[in-house]
C-alpha cells in the first residue's frame, strides 16, 4: 500500500507571551512529527485549529482562538519551513469545549490548540 497513514490528530497547549508564542519542547516536538508526517505523504493538509474557553464575548473568542492558531501556524512554516499553503488556520472559538468553563482548570483545558492531518 503506497499510501501513508494519516497521523491522529494532535491537540497541544503552547504559551504565549504579548510577543507571541513561546518556543516549547511540545512545539519542537510537534513540529518534526508535522515534518515527518509531510515527507512520507506530500498531499498532506494540517488544519491548526484554535479553541478558547468561554470568558468573554463569542466575538472576541472567535478572533483570539484564529490568532493563537496563526502564531503555530507562523511557527511551523518559519521554524520548520513547511509551505504555508500546507497549513490551514482556523478557529472555533469557544464553540468545542471539552471541560467545563465554571473552573480554571476547565478553562485552561479548553485553552488549547487542535492539529488535524488530511489529504484533501
Amino acid at each position: 500500500n503506497s499510501t501513508k497513514a494519516i497521523p491522529e490528530s494532535k491537540t497541544i497547549y503552547p504559551r504565549y507571551s504579548s510577543s507571541g508564542i513561546l518556543d516549547s519542547t511540545v512545539l519542537k516536538m510537534t513540529l518534526q512529527e508535522a515534518k515527518m508526517a509531510l515527507e512520507a505523504n506530500s498531499n498532506l493538509k494540517i488544519t491548526v485549529i484554535g479553541h478558547t474557553d468561554n470568558i468573554g464575548n463569542a466575538t472576541d473568542n472567535y478572533n483570539r482562538g484564529l490568532e493563537f492558531a496563526k502564531q503555530v501556524r507562523w511557527y511551523l512554516v518559519s521554524k520548520g519551513g513547511i509551505n504555508r499553503k500546507s497549513i490551514r488556520a482556523v478557529s472555533k472559538g469557544e464553540s468545542e469545549a471539552i471541560a467545563s468553563n465554571r473552573t480554571e482548570k476547565g478553562r485552561n483545558l479548553n485553552q488549547r490548540i487542535e492539529l488535524k492531518f488530511s489529504t484533501e
